[in-house]
């Protein structure tokens, strides 16, 4: 488990990487960014960011008593 999580670390990274290259090539756009088009690249990005968030550090749970 623990390879697997460093592996998402490096794609994470990676992905970063990729945006901050996006953005020097093309420019930020805020709304694109907020509202992205379904098939864009940043869609695509923000997606895959969620699910390996979603591995490395899941919703916190609080407990109610």
């Amino acid at each position: 488990m623990s390879e697997n999580r460093a592996e998402l670390v490096k794609e994470r990274i990676k992905l970063q990487e990729s945006l901050r290259e996006h953005i020097a090539k093309h420019g930020f756009d805020y709304q694109e960014y907020v509202n992205p088009p379904a098939d864009s690249w940043i869609a695509q990005y923000q997606k895959r960011i969620k699910e390996i968030d979603g591995v490395l550090s899941p919703e916190l749970r609080y407990w109610k008593g």
